[in-house]
C-alpha cells in the first residue's frame, strides 16, 4: 500500500519485523492481527494506539513451511474465539494436509488437528493456499479431489439411513430405532438437481422395516431415497 518510492518506504504508517517472507494475508479479531510467514510460527499481534506492537502477544508452537498457511478466525462475539489454518507443507512430498485450530487468545494451546485420531480425519494430499471456511458450527477444507467437512463428534448419534430395493418395489429402510426417516421418490433421471417428492414417513419400532411404495407408478423411472427427518424438505 501507498505505492513504490525509489527514495524508500516512508510513506508507510509501520512496519514490522518478520523472520520471513509470506503468501498470505493475516486475519484481524478483537483489536489483534495473526499472520504467520514462511518456515515461521503462526503468531497474535496486538494492536493499540493505530499501531501493531512488534513483540508477539502470543505464538504457536507449530512451525510452518513452505507456502505458510491463512488464518481465519471463528468466535461466539468475543467468546470463544478460535484460530483455524491449513497446514500444506507436505504436498511435495505427497503428506496430506493438516487442519489445525489454535486457541486464538494463545496460540500456543493448539485445540485440535486432523491428524490427530489416525486416518479417521485425515485429508488427502496438502493444497497450496488453501483457506478453511467456518458456517453453521463446521469446518469446510477443500481438497484436490473433494470437499472435507468437519464437525463435532457425539451431535447427532443416529444410524444415517440406508434404503435397499427390491423386486415389487419393497423397500427395505435400515436405520436406528425410534428416529423418523423420510421416504422420497423421483421419476426423473436429473435427481442430483432435485425433483425428489416425499413419499411418507417412517418412524423405526426396530432397526429394518420393510415398506412398500403404495403410488408407483406404472411405468417410467423409479429412483427412492431415505433421509433423516431435518434433511427432508
Amino acid at each position: 500500500m501507498g505505492q513504490y518510492r525509489v527514495g524508500g518506504p516512508n510513506q508507510i504508517v509501520q512496519a514490522v519485523p518478520s523472520t520471513s517472507g509470506s503468501f498470505s494475508t493475516p486475519a484481524f479479531f478483537d483489536n489483534t492481527i495473526y499472520f504467520i510467514g514462511l518456515n515461521d510460527y503462526p503468531k497474535a499481534y496486538r494492536i493499540s494506539d493505530a499501531k501493531i506492537d512488534p513483540i508477539p502477544l502470543s505464538q504457536g508452537l507449530v512451525k510452518f513451511g513452505y507456502p505458510g498457511g491463512v488464518p481465519i478466525i471463528s468466535a461466539n462475539g468475543l467468546k470463544n474465539a478460535v484460530m483455524w489454518m491449513i497446514q500444506p507443507d507436505g504436498f511435495s512430498a505427497n503428506r496430506p494436509g493438516v487442519l489445525r485450530a489454535f486457541d486464538a487468545r494463545n496460540l500456543a494451546i493448539e485445540l485440535y488437528n486432523s491428524n490427530a485420531a489416525g486416518d479417521r480425519d485425515q485429508l488427502p494430499v496438502g493444497m497450496k493456499f488453501a483457506v478453511p471456511v467456518v458456517a453453521n458450527g463446521k469446518v469446510y477444507v477443500g481438497t484436490g479431489d473433494g470437499l472435507a467437512v468437519f464437525g463435532l463428534l457425539g451431535g447427532n448419534t443416529t444410524t444415517p439411513p440406508e434404503l435397499s430395493i427390491e423386486a415389487n418395489l419393497r423397500l427395505t429402510l435400515t436405520g436406528t430405532a425410534g428416529t423418523r426417516y423420510w421416504i422420497q421418490r423421483s421419476t426423473s433421471l436429473e435427481t442430483i438437481y432435485g425433483g425428489w417428492t416425499n413419499l411418507t414417513s417412517v418412524t423405526l419400532t426396530t432397526d429394518r422395516q420393510v415398506l412398500i411404495d403404495p403410488e408407483a407408478p406404472n411405468d417410467g423411472p423409479r429412483f427412492y431415497r431415505a433421509v433423516s427427518d431435518d434433511e427432508a424438505p
